[in-house]
C-alpha cells in the first residue's frame, strides 16, 4: 500500500519559500501514491512523469536551500549536502531504471515519501531557528541590518 504524508505545521522550517517547496515535494509523493492506487490505464506514464518532476523540482529546491544555508553560515552544511547528493544519485538510478521499465514503483514511492518526511522533520529542522530568524531581519546579517 502506498504511503501518504500530510503536511502540517510540524513540517514548517519557518521560511515561506522552503516550506512551499517542501509542501510541493510531499504533494508529488502523494500524487505518486494516487497513481499506484489508480490501477490500470495511464497510471504508469503518470508515475514516470511524477518521478521526473520529483527529480527536477528537488534539484531546484536543493539549490535554493543550499544557497540560503550558505548565506546563514549553517554549521551542518556538509551533512545537508551529503544527503542531497545521495538523493540525486538515487533519483538518477531510478530514472534510468524507469526508462528500462525495470522499476518497482511501490518501493520507489515508499522510499521517496519516507525520505522527504524524515529529511524535513530531522535534517531540515536543524536549521529552523536560523532561517526563520533570518526572515524577520531587514539586512543580510543575522545580527541586524548594516548601516
Amino acid at each position: 500500500m502506498p504511503i501518504r504524508v500530510q503536511w502540517d505545521s510540524n513540517f514548517s522550517v519557518g521560511n515561506d519559500l522552503l516550506d512551499q517547496q517542501h509542501r510541493r515535494l510531499l504533494g508529488l509523493c502523494n500524487d505518486m501514491a494516487e497513481c499506484l492506487k489508480a490501477g490500470e490505464g495511464e497510471w504508469q506514464f503518470r508515475f514516470h512523469d511524477i518521478l521526473h518532476q520529483l527529480n527536477q523540482y528537488a534539484r531546484d529546491h536543493f539549490k535554493a536551500e543550499e544557497s540560503l544555508l550558505q548565506k546563514c553560515q549553517f554549521a551542518g552544511m556538509d551533512a545537508q549536502l551529503a544527503e542531497h547528493h545521495t538523493y540525486v544519485e538515487k533519483m538518477t538510478d531510478w530514472a534510468f531504471a524507469a526508462s528500462m521499465d525495470s522499476i518497482d514503483m511501490l518501493e520507489v514511492q515508499h522510499y521517496l515519501a519516507v525520505w522527504w518526511r524524515d529529511h524535513i522533520l530531522l535534517s531540515d529542522m536543524q536549521y529552523k531557528g536560523l532561517v526563520s530568524s533570518r526572515d524577520r531581519l531587514q539586512g543580510p546579517s543575522r545580527f541586524g541590518p548594516l548601516t
